[in-house]
C-alpha cells in the first residue's frame, strides 16, 4: 500500500538529499512519491502533491514548509536535523503544532532539539532515527566520477595520482564546517614539506568558496600550492552527475577524505567513506559520535584518524550558537599522522568495508520511521 509521501530535497548530493533518497529506497512499494522541495521556495508557490493524498507524510526538508502541507496528511513526520546548538524559534514552533512525530539521527541532536524545544515551552517528543548509506553491489560501482575528476585534477598536476589525492567536501559556507582551519593546517604542513606529495582536493559549492577565498589567495602566495578547488554547480552539489554508485567509486580510488567538522547533525561523507574502504580523517564531536565515536580508542584499527577537540566556542549558524572547537596544531598533528599512514589505514579501512555497510542501513530508518507514523496513528 502506498501510504507514505515524502516531502523533501533529491536533486544534490546534500545530506538532505541523500536521506531524502535513501528514506525513498528503503520504503519501497509504501511510498507514494516526492514532492521536490528547493531551500529558496516561496511558500505561495508551494506546489499540490500529484496523485491520491497519502496517509501519512514524512518531512526531510525544509522543516519549515511542514506547517503549509502537513496539515493535510493523518500522520506527519518531520526529520529536523540541527547541525549547532540553534534552533531557530519559528521553526520550532511550526514543527512542534505541525507534526506528529519528530526525528533527528544522532543522540547529540536529539539532546539539542529537546533543550530547544524545553527553552520554548514546546511538547514534541524526539525520536532518533540513524540514517543509512546505500548498499552497491561491487559490479555496479561506477568509476566515471573518478575518471572525471582525475581529468580535471591533471590539469592542475599533471603527474598527480587519484591515491595521492585528499578530499574535503562541503555544501555549505558555515564555519562549523572547519574548512578555514583545514587551509590553515594544509599549508603549515606545506611549509614544512610534510605532504608527501598528497594534495587537497576541496570539492564546495561556490557560496562556500567564497568564504575562504581570501584564505585560498593568501595561502597560494606562499607556500600552499598543493590545493585544487573543484565548485559544485550552485543549488545542485553535483560533481559528476554523482549518484551512490559513482560516489562508491570515486571514493574507493581516492586517498581519503579529511572532514573535520566542528558540527553535524549526524554527518554523512565520513560514514560513506568508510563504506567504500576510503581513510578518514575526521572530528568525533556532535553527530559524529554517532558513528565515529562507536570506534573512537580503536580508529586506527578502522582506518580512520580522529581530530581531537576542546571546549566549545562560537560558529556563525545563528545567535549564541556554539560548536566544539578544532584547533590548528591538533589538526596539523592529525593530519600529519593521517599522511604518514595512509597507506596502512587504507588496509585496515578496505578490511572494515563491508561491516561499516552491513551496520548503517536505510532499512532501518525505514522501519524507524514506519514504527513513528504507525505509533502515531494508535
Amino acid at each position: 500500500m502506498k501510504d507514505v509521501r515524502l516531502y523533501g530535497r533529491t536533486h544534490d548530493w546534500s545530506s538532505q538529499s541523500m536521506v531524502t533518497r535513501g528514506i525513498q529506497a528503503a520504503l519501497g512499494a509504501r511510498c507514494a512519491g516526492v514532492v521536490e522541495l528547493h531551500i529558496d521556495y516561496d511558500m505561495e508557490d508551494f506546489p499540490n502533491p500529484p496523485g491520491a493524498l497519502a496517509r501519512a507524510a514524512v518531512f526531510t526538508g525544509p522543516p519549515g514548509l511542514v506547517s503549509r502541507m502537513g496539515l493535510q496528511h493523518e500522520q506527519r513526520v518531520a526529520f529536523l536535523v540541527p547541525n549547532s546548538t540553534f534552533v531557530p524559534g519559528p521553526l520550532l514552533r511550526a514543527v512542534a503544532l505541525s507534526s506528529t512525530a519528530v526525528a533527528t539521527p544522532s543522540a547529540w541532536a536529539k539532546g539539542v532539539l529537546d533543550e530547544a524545544f524545553e527553552r520554548a515551552k514546546l511538547h514534541a517528543p524526539v525520536h532518533v532515527i540513524p540514517h543509512g548509506i546505500f548498499p552497491v553491489a561491487p559490479a555496479c560501482v561506477d568509476t566515471l566520477a573518478a575518471e572525471r575528476l582525475e581529468e580535471r585534477v591533471r590539469e592542475r598536476w599533471p603527474s598527480a595520482f587519484l591515491p595521492d589525492l585528499l578530499l574535503h567536501w562541503s555544501t555549505s559556507a558555515h564555519q562549523r564546517k572547519g574548512t578555514r582551519e583545514l587551509l590553515e593546517a594544509w599549508g603549515i604542513l606545506a611549509e614544512r614539506g610534510r605532504l608527501g606529495g598528497h594534495k587537497l582536493v576541496l570539492v564546495l559549492d561556490p557560496d562556500a568558496r567564497s568564504a575562504v577565498a581570501g584564505l585560498l589567495l593568501r595561502l597560494r602566495r606562499g607556500a600552499l600550492a598543493s590545493e585544487h578547488t573543484l565548485l559544485l554547480e550552485r543549488g545542485v552539489g553535483q560533481l559528476a552527475g554523482l549518484d551512490p554508485a559513482s560516489m562508491r567509486g570515486l571514493l574507493q580510488l581516492v586517498g581519503g577524505v579529511v572532514q573535520p567538522s566542528r558540527g553535524e547533525g549526524f554527518g554523512i561523507v565520513p560514514l560513506e567513506a568508510r563504506a567504500a574502504g576510503c581513510p578518514v580523517l575526521a572530528t568525533s564531536c556532535t553527530g559524529h559520535a554517532e558513528h565515529l565515536g562507536l570506534i573512537e580508542g580503536e580508529e586506527s584499527a578502522h582506518g580512520v584518524v580522529l581530530v581531537r577537540t576542546l571546549g566549545e566556542g562560537p560558529i556563525d549558524d545563528g545567535p549564541d550558537a556554539v560548536a566544539p572547537v578544532v584547533k590548528v596544531d591538533a589538526l596539523v598533528a592529525a593530519l600529519e599522522r593521517f599522511i604518514e599512514e595512509r597507506r596502512s589505514l587504507a588496509l585496515r579501512a578496505r578490511e572494515r568495508a563491508l561491516e561499516v555497510e552491513r551496520a548503517w542501513s536505510w532499512d532501518k530508518a525505514s522501519s524507524g520511521i514506519v514504527s513513528l507514523v504507525e505509533g502515531a496513528s494508535k
